[in-house]
């Protein structure tokens, strides 16, 4: 892939969507609290112009994180596998996540977070083991 780091840069990706989703919605809700739900979009607008007039020329102005991410990346093609790749992760953690939650659930109502908990330390050791060696 160019020399570039593939793995680091999706880890990335994930780690600043992760952080902004449960960043967000508490800096919102604190807001919205203090004042009202119409300051809070007027806000994230202001925000969103003064990212749009940092961002760097070549940038597609765009909302997602993972393609502002990827234009890093270089050419065509890694943004393009970096994109699908993301996408394609979440889409089927989507649809696979809510049932086997419920198959869980239906043991018993505990087991879903015995299961996430369970699957930590594995997703964990599969990150370690998927690292590239320097």
């Amino acid at each position: 892939m160019g020399g570039r780091n593939l793995e680091r840069t999706f880890t990335t990706v994930f780690a600043g969507y992760a952080i902004g989703g449960l960043i967000s919605p508490t800096v919102g809700g604190w807001l919205a609290e203090a004042t009202t739900m119409r300051t809070v979009y007027f806000v994230a607008a202001a925000v969103f112009a003064q990212l749009d007039a940092h961002r760097p020329v070549g940038l597609p102005a765009t909302r997602v994180p993972a393609r502002e991410a990827g234009a890093a990346l270089g050419g065509e093609a890694e943004r393009g596998l970096l994109l699908g790749a993301t996408e394609t992760t979440v889409a089927v953690a989507q649809v696979v996540a809510p049932y086997v939650a419920g198959w869980l659930y239906a043991g018993d109502p505990a087991y879903p977070f015995v299961a996430s908990l369970a699957l930590i330390p594995v997703a964990l050791l599969l990150m370690i083991i998927g690292l590239p060696r320097t």
